[in-house]
Parts: C-alpha cells; sequence; structure tokens
C-alpha cells in the first residue's frame, strides 16, 4: 500500500508540474485535496473505526480524484489574471467554473456514497462512505481554502497569469468521430458477447513466496498434510443428543442428488452411541478372524507383519468410551473452549470451495436445512465466504443502476434540459462501454474485486463532461475554442486518476491488482470519449442548430 501510494503521489505530481511548470501551482493544485483528505481521515477513527484491505488504497485514488477540480480551477485563474485582477479574475473564475465543481463533486461523492448505502459487505460500503467523505471535504476545501491562497499567490508573485495555450489540439473530424462511434458499436457488442465473470478464488491468492519465508513453511507443512483440514462450516451443539439430531439432518441432506455437503466430523466420530458401537465391535470381530488365518505366516513385509501383531496383541475396551477416555490432545479441537462441554460439529464440502458458485451453493444447502434445537450454526469460512459473493453478486447491478440513475438525477437538476442531460451523459455511458469492451478484448475478467469500478466510473465519468458541455455553451457553440481550453487540463484530470487507481496495480494481491487495471482502462477511455468523441458530437449538433 505504501509503495503504491507513493508511486501515484509522485507521478502525478511530475503530470501536474509538467502541465503547470511551476511549483507554486504545483502546491495550490494539491492543497485543498491535502486539507480535504487530512479532515476526512481524521473522523475515520470515530465514524468507520479503520481501515480494511480495499479502503486502505484510498488514499492513493484520492492523489488522482482530488486533484482533478483544482486544476480547473488554478488553471482558470491563471488565465483569467491575463485580463484582470486578482479579485475579479478570482470571482469569474468560481462564477464560471465554480457550478462545474460543485456538479462533479455531487455526482462523485454521491455515487461513492450509495455503496455505503446499498452494499452490505463492508470492504465496499466502507470505501463508498470514506471516500464520500474526502470527495467532499475535498471539495469544500476548494471553496474554502483555495480563494484565498490563489488570492495570496498572486501577490506574493508566486502564480502567473496563463498567457500560453497548446499550440495544436486534436480538431474534432467527421471521419474520426464516425471511426470512434463505429469503435464504440463494436466494443459494446464485443462486452455483451465476450464479457466473463471469475468465479475461481484460486486466482485471487497472492504470491506468498514474496511474504518472509512462507514458501518454506509451507513446503514443511505439505510433507505433514496431504491438503487443507479447515472444515467449510460448523455447528455448536449442546450435547450428544443434539449433535444426532443435526447428524439426522445432515445424513438426508446428503443422501440427495448434487449436494455439497461432504465429511461430517465431530467427536461423535470417537464417542460412538450403542448401535455404532455394536457394529464397530462386530466389524472388529470380523477382521480379528481374518488375521487367525495361517495366511499371515507368509507375511514377510516388516510394516505389515508389525500392524499385523500390534491389531492382535490390543486389548479391545470392554465397554463404551466416554468423552473422558479420548486424550486431551485430540479431544480439546472437538469441544468448545468455553468449558461448557458443547460439541462442534464440523462439515467439509464435498466440491472445489474455491470456486464461488460452490461455496454459495454450499452456503445455501446448509442455510436450507431445519433449525435443529440445541444446535447454533452454521458459521465458517466457506459460508461466510459464499455469503459475501452472494452479496456482491445481487448488490452490483442494482448499484450501477442506482447509480447512473443518481448522477442523471443530480444533472437532470442542474440542467433543467432532458437533452442536455443525455448530451453530458454520452461520453460517460460511452466511457464505461468503451472500457468494458477493451477489458474483454484483453482477455481480462470481471471478479468480486474490481466490479467497484463500474459504479466509481460512473461517477468520476460525468465530470469531464459537465465541464465540456459548459465550456462549448460558454463559446457559444464554438468547439475549437472549447477543446483549446480544455483539452491540456482535461487531459491531466484524467491522467491523474488514472495514475490515482494504477497504484493498486503494484500490490501483490492478485484483487486487488484488477481494481487498477480496470480503473485505468476506464479513465483512460473515458479520456477518449470526452476530448475525441464527444467534440465530434457536439460539431454535429452546433452544424445542426440543436441547443
Amino acid at each position: 500500500i505504501a509503495r503504491a501510494g507513493a508511486f501515484s503521489s509522485v507521478l502525478i505530481g511530475l503530470v501536474v508540474f509538467v502541465s503547470f511548470r511551476s511549483l507554486p501551482a504545483l502546491a495550490l493544485v494539491f492543497l485543498p485535496m491535502g486539507f480535504g483528505i487530512l479532515w476526512a481521515f481524521s473522523l475515520v477513527p470515530l465514524t468507520v473505526g479503520d481501515f480494511n484491505l480495499v479502503t486502505a488504497f484510498i488514499v492513493g485514488i484520492m492523489f488522482g480524484l482530488g486533484v482533478e477540480n483544482s486544476i480547473y480551477l488554478v488553471k482558470d485563474f491563471q488565465k483569467e489574471l491575463a485580463h484582470r485582477g486578482p479579485e475579479e479574475a478570482l470571482l469569474e473564475t468560481y462564477l464560471t467554473t465554480g457550478p462545474s465543481v460543485i456538479i462533479s463533486g455531487l455526482t462523485t461523492g454521491f455515487s461513492l456514497l450509495l455503496l455505503t448505502a446499498v452494499s452490505t459487505f463492508r470492504g465496499f460500503s466502507e470505501y463508498g462512505f470514506i471516500g464520500f467523505l474526502a470527495i467532499m471535504l475535498i471539495m469544500a476545501s476548494m471553496f474554502v481554502v483555495l480563494p484565498a491562497t490563489l488570492v495570496l499567490a498572486q501577490r506574493a508573485g508566486l502564480l502567473a497569469p496563463y498567457r500560453t495555450a497548446l499550440p495544436r489540439v486534436p480538431r474534432p473530424r467527421a471521419p474520426v468521430t464516425a471511426t470512434l462511434l463505429a469503435v464504440l458499436v463494436a466494443a459494446a457488442a464485443f462486452a455483451a458477447l465476450a464479457t466473463r465473470f471469475d468465479y475461481n478464488f484460486h486466482n485471487f491468492r497472492f504470491d506468498r513466496r514474496k511474504v518472509g519465508d512462507s514458501q518454506q513453511v509451507r513446503d514443511r507443512q505439505n510433507q505433514v498434510y496431504a491438503g487443507s483440514m479447515s472444515p467449510g462450516a460448523v455447528y455448536v451443539a449442546d450435547d450428544f443428543a443434539a449433535a444426532d439430531r443435526l447428524a439426522a439432518e445432515l445424513a438426508a441432506a446428503k443422501a440427495r442428488p448434487g449436494t455439497t455437503i461432504g465429511r461430517v466430523r465431530s467427536l461423535r466420530d470417537l464417542v460412538p452411541d450403542a448401535r455404532t458401537l455394536g457394529d464397530r465391535h462386530a466389524l472388529l470381530e470380523e477382521i480379528r478372524g481374518e488375521l487367525s488365518g495361517g495366511w499371515t505366516r507368509k507375511v514377510t513385509d516388516t510394516d505389515e507383519r508389525r500392524l499385523i501383531d500390534d491389531f492382535r496383541a490390543w486389548d479391545e475396551p470392554a465397554g463404551a468410551l466416554g468423552v473422558t477416555d479420548i486424550p486431551d490432545s485430540i479431544r480439546r479441537p472437538l469441544l468448545t473452549k468455553d468449558g461448557t462441554g458443547r460439541v462442534i460439529v464440523s462439515i467439509h464440502p464435498a466440491v472445489e470451495r474455491m470456486d464461488a458458485r460452490n461455496a454459495m451453493s454450499f452456503g445455501r444447502e446448509l442455510g436450507g436445512l431445519p433449525q435443529v434445537a440445541g444446535v447454533v450454526g452454521p458459521i465458517g469460512e466457506t459460508v461466510v465466504f459464499g455469503e459475501i459473493l452472494r452479496l456482491v453478486l445481487d448488490e452490483g447491478p442494482r448499484i450501477v443502476l442506482m447509480t447512473l440513475a443518481l448522477v442523471f438525477a443530480i444533472v437532470f437538476a442542474y440542467q433543467r434540459s432532458l437533452g442536455q442531460t443525455l448530451l453530458i451523459l454520452f461520453p460517460l455511458v460511452a466511457g464505461v462501454v468503451l472500457s468494458l469492451g477493451v477489458l474483454a478484448a484483453a482477455g481480462l475478467k470481471l471478479n468480486f474485486f474490481n466490479i467497484i469500478v463500474i459504479p466509481s466510473l460512473l461517477g468520476m465519468g460525468v465530470d469531464s463532461g459537465v465541464h465540456y458541455f459548459r465550456r462549448w455553451r460558454m463559446h457559444g457553440g464554438d468547439v475549437m475554442a472549447a477543446q483549446r481550453e480544455l483539452f491540456e487540463p482535461m487531459s491531466v484530470a484524467n491522467w491523474t486518476t488514472a495514475i490515482g487507481y494504477g497504484g493498486m496495480i503494484f500490490a501483490n494481491h492478485p484483487g486487488i491488482r484488477s481494481i487498477g487495471y480496470f480503473a485505468v482502462i476506464g479513465a483512460l477511455c473515458a479520456w477518449v470519449t470526452n476530448l475525441f468523441l464527444f467534440p465530434g458530437l457536439l460539431t454535429w449538433i452546433a452544424r445542426r442548430r440543436v441547443p
């Protein structure tokens, strides 16, 4: 996490510095983000308590998202300084760019907050809440801290007017627009046909060889144990009678076709009931009869000879075994640790538990069994794992649709025009569709980690559309005027977002890396749709005098 955050912050700083070519301007761009993150993270102990595997990476992400609107504000202020004094330049900056910054912050922030309101998975809900806090406080800092700092920097001679623009910017030409539209249609078709979901959690295990001497420890472990002995679920029974009732339900379930329930293990295996004890005595007598034959004298293998002699010399207990007859080292893991003598019943899946579909089926099957009196459960890694995955899959499509509806509502409330709202949202939707197509074409799959990127892309992807459309309207429908003014800051804003998420690519955990890959693809696709496809569409609209 530290390595990813350091990489993201340094690279973002270099990109912003190349754009502004001024250390004071670089500091001003980062100032609101610094205040906002400091304020937001100071509230984390009072709200969610601490960070988790997902939210720990939000520092690097905010480095990308947090500087986006600062870039527009500082660049516009410098541009206005070329024509008026600092106070008038500040007022003009916030009158023209301020509304777009507010809409951008609201769409991004409330899209993240929606994860908290809808998702019951802690990783996603806390990621959304901390992200919402950071975005809202960064935006507040842009209106509370940045204005006075801009004026002070100008008066101190640290911030010069911005007099030069890029000498050349891409001109929206009809062939390019038509080509991009064709690519977009192809990406939509390819995404619909080729997008796959990765259910195999073996693909998300981090490389243990990178963690100290863990591989050597695992090699020694494999010399003793053939595989994992951890159960997929456990129950706790008050006594043997309750454990027997549970065993009857589990046996009935195992008899059904397609069951996911495998081995059932408890202390009852070592302390059998009267019927089972009789069956075992009969089996022992049968074995004793077999070993009494003369054929055993012909056995020459040392180990086999020793086993036969040991069995013949073994004195079978006359009566039934009790719990206290079992050695403590064997008995202890099969009873609860609170001293009450309650019995632990362990369930091992009959299917590959690292396949998410099997884990969900295992949890559903155990959850569908009748509740047994005196028994608590099931609980366990596979049951919890399956429940989390089920929640993510069930909530994912709903979160995406609700995020899109929320973004639409915020933009529509500001524009008061259905046509303009749909136009602003076009590059956003086009960017998400294009990114899904690129993801599928690259052979990458959606999974339980990177699916969180889709609502994030919807929230942050609308920013550029809002800024570009507003500038286009201010310039009376002159696309090239808007293109010359916005190409550089919008490019820097998209690239910093990509870099902020790109820090996750350096994570050891494959699931976290997949978030980074998908978010970088999404940010770059949004850059293409906002600065190459959207201008061409606006040119086409301007020629037909559509407002």
